[in-house]
């Protein structure tokens, strides 16, 4: 039987004194009415811990605000910088905080000095990141615009004062595009924003495919499209806006 650390056992072992009495006779039926007295934690087993954390770690992030900037403010620790990242936005959220450009996406997560490599373990999908140390969720998010999960990876740095990080290094799948969040939830707009962009490639996908037919040139894939400079900038107008604060 596991017990979920954040669900408050001193609570639950107080409920299962009841079922001992003063002779430390066990009774199982007075046990599992104090277990059942927990309610629909209780019914969702107690033992699949990951899921409510995970629930929980992102319902804090939505309460959270997450700071953007124009120009990244952090450069004063000395971890590695990415190039022409001012150009693009970067943020913070809580102690976490991070930077990109046409590339790449660096995000920062501070540990402590007990947390050796082999105790984190990183789960990158094609628009989710999971990090956890120890075995226990640290902070899981799904990113604006999909990565690259093979060409995604992390490393432990230092910064100047000998604080120590996770530096996560995200492979943008589509260069150019200027995320404008990473760890809030996306804003209607911003959701609009990728809907046209889908809507727009699909579109020029097919005339690809349309033309490739009629001058019998194999059609471009949509890696190559993205990969075209002054298609992105005409798919995502706002790419070098400045940020509106």
């Amino acid at each position: 039987f596991v017990f979920h650390r954040t669900t408050g056992n001193s609570w639950l072992r107080n409920q299962c004194r009841f079922a001992i009495d003063e002779s430390n006779n066990f009774d199982g039926k007075e046990f599992e009415d104090a277990l059942k007295s927990m309610g629909p934690l209780w019914d969702k087993k107690l033992s699949s811990a990951d899921e409510s954390v995970l629930n929980s770690i992102r319902d804090d992030q939505i309460e959270k605000a997450e700071e953007i900037y124009r120009e990244y403010p952090f450069e004063y620790t000395a971890l590695p910088l990415l190039p022409d990242c001012n150009n693009y936005y970067s943020g913070k959220f809580g102690e976490y905080f991070w930077h990109q450009n046409a590339d790449q996406v660096y995000v920062y997560i501070p540990i402590g000095d007990d947390v050796s490599k082999r105790d984190v373990d990183v789960t990158f999908e094609a628009r989710l990141v999971t990090v956890k140390i120890h075995n226990e969720l640290v902070i899981s998010f799904q990113c604006l615009e999909r990565i690259i999960p093979d060409g995604s990876f992390w490393v432990v740095e230092v910064d100047k004062d000998g604080k120590r990080y996770i530096q996560l290094d995200l492979e943008k799948r589509y260069r150019m595009i200027n995320w404008k969040s990473l760890f809030g939830e996306p804003v209607a707009e911003d959701l609009q924003e990728m809907e046209s962009k889908a809507q727009m490639l699909d579109k020029l996908f097919s005339a690809n495919k349309g033309m490739s037919k009629l001058t019998g040139k194999p059609a471009e894939s949509r890696d190559e499209m993205m990969s075209n400079e002054d298609l992105v900038k005409m798919i995502s107008s706002q790419i070098y806006d400045n940020p509106q604060m």
